[in-house]
């Protein structure tokens, strides 16, 4: 591992690329770090000219594609915070957050919707931006002057701005991340934030030694993908960037380009390596390790498989709040110990403990509480949102929701969610105990488990998935179960289903445990 520079702002991570020669392929096409940088300098310049100015904030939505990391770096380099927004969301959804994110201007380039029809309501929203960027002018607005409307080609006509704005304390982005329950909460991270933590993960996982060719098909609108963007650039290395995933192209990408690294999730490598097929037994054979995490509760056997089509796993964990891989674990180590999900700092000033969520007391190596994390890549504040800024504590730690562990090798080893550790006859039991025994069953799928509380206190509730062909008996479970759990950890009920329902997320979709909540609570009322 070499110790490489540890950027403070967004513009000297990519003057940093730039002197390593690197450069971006995307759907056929190369550009270069230094085109990168002198299109972002030309946008920058053409942003400042339409009156964005250091500390705004402006909306960001556009698909894939070396332009949106244009846009990005000319705002982040006037000092400009970007909402970053997805291209899927509905109309109002926009208008929504960019009310609740006091944003001045709005980059667009439709792509689930070619034209951007405004209703009354969202058009006045529109009406109040200072500027609406989109490719090819008014044309691509109904219901806002075509004067507020700027093609990029307009912003790209401007001399370069040399000067970079920003500080690093400066606000660079806001991702929209779900809460339990109301309106999405908004993440303001700063530029200091994003750049170092970026250098970090090159430092810590030796990710720019010569050779090195870096994949990313995930969306630039989520976290994961975004902050695994930035790394790569931070690295100086060949980006490999397609518009989308699509898991038959990415095999030929992976293969043509000689890909090392891989930062995807469970379900897309799945999907990959079922495009290849089963031969050949290792079909990627440039590929040095993959770092992964865990979205898809149906996959069995997903560590083994991989495994053994030559793919070397390494877990890793991260939110929204704290950027993707705040920890990570070793590539050298063991099977059984670098596909937890978990791992070690990226940076030395980072540190997790771990609480009881009834006592409030510090829990030691091996016990079971709430994860807290503390690091430069943790957020600034939760924008406009005071109930949900409880949640970082006075002494500058993090209170994440998810349950966990320390480890006895000293590394964080994340479990679940809070809500999926239950308190059962005054034992803590995490749902996915439950869900292991329950997936042993020869006509089980998949399973999902979740606790409510009924008139005896809080009990598991099964959610089970059948295989093909085959019906799932209640009593035939309970009696399956009985010969291996403990009668407390005992579901009060077994129901089939189709499907899991989902939630929004841009990486994978995700079991939406609330829903299944309230459907048991439904069917198990007290």
């Amino acid at each position: 591992m070499t110790e490489g520079p540890r950027f403070h702002t967004l513009t000297e991570l990519l003057d940093h690329a730039v002197a390593r020669d690197g450069y971006i392929v995307h759907e056929g096409q190369t550009i270069s770090y230094a085109q990168l940088r002198d299109r972002s300098q030309r946008v920058a310049a053409g942003l400042a000219a339409a009156g964005l100015r250091r500390g705004d904030h402006v909306g960001l939505s556009m698909p894939n594609s070396p332009d949106w990391l244009v846009m990005f770096f000319a705002c982040a380099r006037l000092g400009v915070a970007v909402m970053i927004l997805n291209t899927r969301l509905a109309v109002s959804e926009l208008s929504d957050l960019l009310v609740r994110s006091d944003a001045k201007g709005l980059i667009w380039q439709g792509e689930a919707q070619p034209r951007l029809s405004l209703s009354p309501q969202d058009a006045q929203v529109m009406s109040q931006l200072r500027l609406i960027a989109t490719p090819a002018g008014g044309a691509d607005v109904d219901g806002v002057a075509s004067a507020a409307v700027t093609p990029f080609d307009a912003l790209l006509a401007h001399p370069p701005r040399l000067a970079a704005d920003a500080q690093p304390d400066d606000p660079v982005l806001l991702f929209s991340t779900s809460g339990s329950t109301g309106k999405s909460k908004l993440v303001l991270h700063c530029q200091r934030g994003i750049a170092g933590h970026a250098s970090q993960v090159v430092q810590a996982m030796g990710l720019d030694a010569p050779g090195t060719v870096h994949f990313m098909p995930l969306p630039l609108a989520g976290a994961y993908g975004l902050v695994q963007t930035m790394v790569m650039i931070a690295s100086g290395c060949k980006l490999v960037m397609p518009a989308g995933f699509n898991p038959a192209q990415s095999a030929d990408l992976i293969r043509e380009h000689g890909v090392t690294q891989l930062f995807l999730f469970d379900d897309a490598i799945a999907q990959i390596l079922k495009a290849v097929g089963p031969q050949p037994q290792h079909p990627f054979p440039t590929v040095r390790w993959c770092a992964y995490g865990i979205f898809n509760p149906e996959l069995k056997d997903f560590v083994a498989s991989t495994e053994a089509r030559g793919i070397r796993l390494v877990g890793l964990y991260g939110l929204s709040e704290t950027q993707a891989f705040f920890v990570c674990e070793r590539p050298g180590d063991p099977v059984e110990l670098r596909t937890r999900t978990g791992g070690f700092t990226v940076s030395p000033q980072a540190s997790f403990r771990i609480r009881d969520t009834e006592t409030g007391q510090l829990l030691g190596p091996g016990q079971l509480g709430e994860i807290e994390l503390k690091g430069p890549s943790v957020m600034l504040r939760y924008y406009g949102n005071t109930p949900a800024q409880a949640q970082m504590l006075d002494d500058g730690f993090f209170r994440t929701g998810d349950s966990g562990q320390i480890g006895p090798d000293g590394s964080l080893v994340f479990n679940s969610r809070i809500d999926d550790v239950l308190r059962l006859s005054g034992f803590l039991v995490t749902t996915g105990e439950i869900e292991s025994v329950i997936a042993q069953a020869p006509e089980v799928e998949a399973c999902v488990v979740v606790g409510i509380r009924v008139a005896q206190g809080n009990r598991p509730v099964a959610f089970v998935k059948p295989k093909a062909g085959a019906a799932i008996d209640p009593a035939r479970l309970l009696a399956f179960c009985a010969e291996r759990l403990a009668k407390y950890k005992l579901p009060i009920g077994f129901h089939a289903v189709d499907k899991f329902p989902v939630g929004g997320s841009l990486n994978a979709p995700k079991v939406d445990k609330k829903a299944l909540r309230e459907q048991a609570a439904r069917l198990h009322p007290h």
